[in-house]
C-alpha cells in the first residue's frame, strides 16, 4: 500500500522536475557569467530559494565560507486518493536545518546532511475484519512517522555573477519506524491491539525513503 501512497509524490516531483531543469538551464546554465567555484559563493552569501524535496516551500541560508552553507528549509505536501479501497489522506510537513560542504573549490558539488522535524501523518478509512474479529467493521487507519530524522545525499548548486542561482541532489531521509493507530468501534481492544500490531509489521521497513531535491532563487 505504501509504494502505490508515494506514488503520486514521485508523479509531482517529476513535474516539478520539468518546470526547474528548462529554466536552470536557461538562465543559470547557458549564460557564460556562471560560476561554480567559491568566488560568487563568498560575493552573494545570502540565499534565498524555492525548493522542493517532499513537498513544495522555500529555503534561506548563508555561506558561512566559500565550502560551508547552512540554512533552513520548509517544504509541505498533502492530498488525498484511493489505495486498495482504502480512501487515504496524507499530509507530509518537513523543517530542517541543512549543511552543505562543497568539496572542490571549482565545481558546485557537494556532500549534505540535514537535521529535520516533521510531521507526516496518513489517515483512511475502510471496512474489515479486525484481528480475530467475525464481523466486518468500519474504522480508521493512522501513521504517523517519528518527528525527527535525518537527510543525508549530494548534490550541484551553482550561484550565478548576478546572483541568480539553482541546483538539485538526491539522498535519503531517515529515522524510524512508523506508528500505527487503529479506531474501530464495536472491535474488542484485543482485536485493535492485534490488528495494530499486524500493520504496524507491515510498515516497519518504511523508516528510510530516497527524495530529490530541487531549488531556483537568488543570492544577495
Amino acid at each position: 500500500m505504501c509504494d502505490s501512497l508515494f506514488d503520486k509524490t514521485v508523479i509531482k516531483w517529476n513535474r516539478l522536475f520539468t518546470v526547474f531543469i528548462p529554466i536552470f538551464a536557461i538562465l543559470v546554465v547557458l549564460p557564460s557569467q556562471v560560476f561554480a567555484d567559491s568566488k560568487t559563493r563568498e560575493s552573494h552569501p545570502i540565499q534565498l530559494q524555492a525548493a522542493s524535496i517532499i513537498g513544495y516551500g522555500a529555503s534561506v541560508g548563508y555561506h558561512i565560507f566559500p565550502s560551508f552553507y547552512a540554512g533552513l528549509e520548509s517544504t509541505s505536501l498533502s492530498d488525498s486518493g484511493t489505495v486498495m479501497d482504502i480512501e487515504l489522506d496524507y499530509s507530509f510537513k518537513t523543517n530542517q536545518i541543512i549543511a552543505r560542504y562543497f568539496i572542490w573549490d571549482q565545481y558546485g558539488f557537494c556532500g549534505q546532511i540535514g537535521f529535520i522535524s516533521r510531521d507526516w501523518t496518513v489517515t483512511g478509512t475502510d471496512q474489515a475484519y479486525i484481528g480475530n474479529d467475525t464481523v466486518k467493521r468500519d474504522y480508521t487507519l493512522k501513521i504517523e512517522w517519528p518527528n525527527s530524522a535525518v537527510s543525508y545525499g549530494v548534490g550541484w548548486f551553482l550561484v550565478g555573477k548576478q546572483g541568480l542561482s539553482g541546483g538539485f541532489g538526491i539522498g535519503f531521509i531517515s529515522s524510524g519506524s512508523p506508528e500505527v493507530t487503529i479506531t474501530a468501534p464495536g472491535a474488542s481492544e484485543a482485536d485493535i491491539a492485534l490488528e495494530e500490531n499486524t500493520t504496524s509489521e507491515t510498515f516497519k521497513g518504511y523508516n528510510v525513503f530516497p527524495y530529490s531535491h530541487l531549488s531556483v532563487g537568488w543570492n544577495f
